[in-house]
């Protein structure tokens, strides 16, 4: 008779032990036995490589994951060949061969509808109307560009945060490994397949305290919302009922990407590479337009002094949002879908890692003259704002740098032009303007 006989896969996350071998072992002594009596057997055994804790274990070896686990993977053979072990094969997770196998398994299964992939992304296409908001989204995704969004209830700011994710690039395979560790480490659901692969989407109550949104804790340091968010979209929603120390703890996240926690018996560095959206009503009563808001002068000034300027000067893309119209809410037509828009999206990241190796939110300034030189006429227009006082030096290679990003969505990679510059002062609307302004 002919056999296939195989072991469970042993974890490469350590070195082997009697443990790990015990299995292999009384497999081998099974394969000769049946082999005595004239079967024809295979014995099949092998690691399985793809684990959290392996790597983890590879980090505080300083090695990666691939070189960490071939060299357990080493001892696991030279183990078997010194006990006498002779399988037929050994098969190790990462073979190609194995890889395929187990891609076909799952796209004949995901075929018969025995796989449940959950609900997917919302879509672009829900957002009626709101051409303005859509391209700030756009150009927020394709730069890595901090985005604010300001207007009455109801004007669908939420709706539009919440589409972020799906415009997104997908995780790359470090990504999706850096976002499982994290969430895994703060006990936070995983997917059912155990690994995340979209960008993360968190949006915390107002109410949420330091420690929540920071990290941290006593007895055990759990990673807060600024590494939940890692690699995605941190969605701070009614940006005004923060409290102001949470905002501020934001500020040194958003400039380095990583959080650090200290505590009296350890320090920990947590990553924070986000993405921040947030959405405010224009004034307290929230209608904001004039012959329609209550809200006097002084009601107005108070709210105005609940958000951090320091912060509030780190959205590059500041947008006013107002109700849609009727025709948009009762019209049959919906607009692009994230898929089209991801599209865009794509080709504008892979232009900027193409030219400088990283998104254009973090150009730095002495890059600023290479990888987005201006147009003379685009350059006369930022002088014009600046001798105006309009814009600040710091607000000046913000708005360079979004306005790179709107050249790349257009596939203009040589220069910056004047039209790319007024669009990004255009979505860069004035602090007092937007909040708390004047009616």
């Amino acid at each position: 008779m002919r056999y296939y006989l195989t072991t469970a896969i042993a974890y490469a996350n350590n070195k082997p032990g009697l443990h790990t071998l015990y299995e292999v072992i009384g497999a081998d002594v099974i394969a000769r036995w049946r082999r005595m009596g004239g079967d024809e057997v295979r014995f099949l055994t092998g690691t399985d490589e793809y684990s959290v804790n392996i790597a983890a274990r590879a980090a505080e070896e300083g090695l990666t994951p691939k070189a960490f686990v071939d060299k357990n993977v080493a001892l696991f053979q030279e183990s078997e060949a010194l006990l006498l072990i002779t399988p037929d094969r050994f098969i190790r997770t990462t073979d190609a061969d194995h890889t395929l196998a187990a891609q076909e398994m799952v796209r004949r299964s995901f075929a018969a509808g025995d796989i449940y992939l959950g609900e997917s992304l919302p879509d672009l296409a829900d957002v009626r109307g709101q051409p303005v908001a859509r391209l700030a989204l756009e150009i927020a995704a394709a730069g890595a560009h901090h985005l604010l969004f300001v207007g009455p209830p109801g004007a669908g700011k939420s709706m539009l945060a919440r589409r972020l994710p799906s415009i997104l690039p997908p995780l790359t395979d470090d990504q999706s490994l850096s976002c499982t560790m994290v969430h895994s480490a703060a006990h936070t659901a995983l997917p059912s397949h155990g690994r995340i692969e979209h960008p993360p989407f968190r949006a915390p109550h107002h109410s949420v305290s330091l420690v929540g949104m920071i990290g941290g804790g006593t007895a055990a340091m759990r990673p807060g919302e600024v590494s939940l968010a890692s690699d995605g979209v941190l969605f701070l929603d009614e940006l005004g009922e923060f409290a102001p120390s949470v905002l501020d703890a934001l500020r040194q996240p958003l400039e380095e990407g990583v959080v650090r926690v200290s505590r009296a018996r350890t320090t920990l560095s947590l990553p924070a590479r986000f993405l921040l959206v947030a959405a405010a009503n224009p004034c307290p009563c929230g209608a904001g337009a004039p012959g329609v808001c209550v809200c006097d002068d002084a009601a107005r000034a108070r709210y105005l002094r609940r958000f951090s300027g320091p912060l509030l000067d780190r959205f590059d893309l500041r947008v006013s949002v107002g109700l849609p119209q009727v025709d948009d809410l009762v019209g049959s037509r919906g607009g692009e879908t994230s898929i089209v828009v991801r599209e865009r999206v794509a080709s504008a990241r892979a232009a900027a890692a193409a030219r400088q190796g990283t998104v254009n939110s973090a150009l730095a300034i002495d890059q600023l003259d290479v990888a987005a030189p201006l147009a003379p006429s685009a350059r006369a227009v930022l002088r014009r704002e600046l001798e105006a006082g309009r814009l600040s030096g710091r607000g000046l290679h913000r708005v360079r740098r979004v306005a790179r990003t709107i050249a790349d969505l257009h596939a203009a990679y040589e220069v910056v032009g004047e039209d790319h510059v007024a669009l990004a002062l255009q979505l860069r609307t004035a602090l007092a303007t937007l909040v708390g302004g004047s009616r």
